[in-house]
């Protein structure tokens, strides 16, 4: 009845949100690249104009920050032409803003391996090498670590900073850090102490989770459905200025119909934190924060 039509709209938007949330970068630019087919391109390989659709639509999401779509049409523009270094610059560039740092050096070392004239593309790219081997030194504040969920909070959102290579943690525990946030002299004391430290932002962060089942009052029997949701509330501040240079509110929900077993209850708690994870490092790198 009309509870398992609300569980199976949760469960449907669950799915529709995981897919818009991974930005499938083949499947979207293959929808607006209907133009080029398969024959096409067998048809005319190192084809100026299937380059140029290539490249230019590579950069049309390049400018709006759609890094993955744009990461595909260079890749399929590089394809086409492998010797333009311009476009695997783009690549390198596109692979640093959604957190594959080997990638983007390999690419970054291809150019200046091919490239030997001392202009504008041969000092971005030595610019981005030096940039990616200095990883930004970051510190974490967790403002409501009180228990078992919390300690999961530090986790994942510790491990996918590191993975992605990008960032080095610093340990600001010790510091007393969460006592001295409500303090703003406390507070600007402790930013310009992670100053000194070599610390260039702070990562705020408060998680909020909650849960509720959805069911019919009226109804005896029946299916019911669970829905979970987590929400990261973050504030990222510059230690040198101490201002918040980005604030970010990242929901992850998901919603499970019937009964859930103890790990099936804790697999989901641990897909939502991994999701919002990702997302914040995602999030950090589109900002320009690494």
């Amino acid at each position: 009845g009309r509870v398992g039509y609300i569980a199976g709209v949760l469960a449907a938007q669950k799915i529709v949100r995981e897919f818009n949330g991974s930005k499938p970068p083949e499947l979207y630019s293959l929808l607006e690249l209907k133009g080029i087919s398969e024959q096409e391109l067998m048809a005319a390989p190192g084809s100026p104009r299937v380059f140029r659709r290539f490249y230019h639509k590579g950069m049309y999401h390049f400018r709006k920050k759609n890094f993955e779509q744009a990461l595909y049409c260079f890749q399929q523009a590089g394809n086409v032409n492998p010797d333009d270094l311009l476009t695997q610059f783009y690549i390198g560039v596109c692979h640093m803003y959604v957190g594959q740092k080997n990638l983007a050096l390999a690419k970054f070392e291809l150019v200046l391996d091919n490239h030997q004239r001392n202009d504008k593309l041969t000092k971005d790219s030595r610019s981005w090498i030096h940039r990616l081997n200095d990883p930004l030194k970051i510190g974490l504040v967790f403002l409501n670590e009180r228990g078992p969920q919390d300690s999961d909070s530090v986790r994942f959102i510790s491990q996918a900073l590191s993975r992605s290579a990008m960032f080095e943690i610093i340990d600001v525990n010790r510091w007393r850090a969460g006592e001295a946030f409500d303090d703003p002299g406390q507070w600007n004391r402790f930013l310009k102490s992670c100053t000194r430290k070599g610390i260039r932002v702070v990562l705020c962060i408060q998680t909020e989770r909650a849960s509720r089942i959805l069911t019919d009052p009226n109804l005896v029997e029946g299916d019911f459905a669970s829905e979970f949701s987590l929400t990261h509330k973050i504030k990222a501040y510059g230690t040198s200025k101490r201002q918040i240079v980005l604030d970010l509110n990242l929901l992850e929900t998901a919603a499970h119909i019937g009964n859930l077993s103890a790990p099936e209850d804790d697999a989901i708690q641990s897909s939502l934190q991994r999701r919002s994870s990702d997302e914040l490092v995602l999030s950090l790198l589109e900002n320009e924060i690494f």
